[in-house]
């Protein structure tokens, strides 16, 4: 009876720790630094395989949610110096000159909601730091984020919390 309580256990634990690691994301002192850090000391054998899948969750959670990625603006950047390159206009050695002086500036504003959240810097942490305040104040910069945070935050810790009582008193 224990090998099946276990097992059913496990399956229960890996949706739910997927769901924290998501939380964890989420909060802007930590993102996915504090994943990757854990999961290197628990899965210390193949820890990549277990980060991959965090990160590919959320990004899927932030299509979900309307959220874009961006290409990538190297390949946009390489076409057009090459378009403009062919046309020997006067200003083709300025093209090539602006995006390759510029792309990193430019690749900045091009960037997806999701890249500009994961990329900042962390937020630096408190003893009084109130996370879903944080969202609320940052909902105009990161729109979608928000509207996750919001639903992910505010319900995880009542439905973790009935969960794993249900899950203690089967056992």
């Amino acid at each position: 009876m224990a090998g099946p309580m276990k097992e059913k256990f496990e399956k229960y634990w890996e949706e739910c720790s997927l769901v924290l690691a998501i939380a964890v994301v989420l909060d802007p002192r930590f993102k996915m630094d504090l994943v990757e850090y854990y999961y290197r000391q628990i899965h210390g054998h193949n820890p990549e395989k277990y980060i991959q899948r965090v990160r590919s969750t959320f990004v899927d959670l932030y299509m979900d949610y309307g959220g874009e990625l961006l290409p990538s603006l190297d390949l946009g950047n390489s076409e057009i110096v090459e378009k403009n390159s062919s046309s020997n206009d006067a200003l083709s050695d300025f093209d090539k000159w602006y995006f390759e002086s510029r792309s990193s500036s430019l690749h900045a504003n091009q960037k997806s909601e999701l890249d500009q959240y994961l990329e900042e810097q962390k937020f630096p942490r408190k003893d009084n730091f109130d996370i879903l305040e944080w969202w609320k104040a940052n909902c105009s910069k990161f729109p979608i984020l928000a509207k996750m945070a919001r639903d992910i935050l505010a319900v995880l810790a009542t439905t973790l919390h009935q969960n794993l009582h249900l899950v203690l008193v089967v056992e």
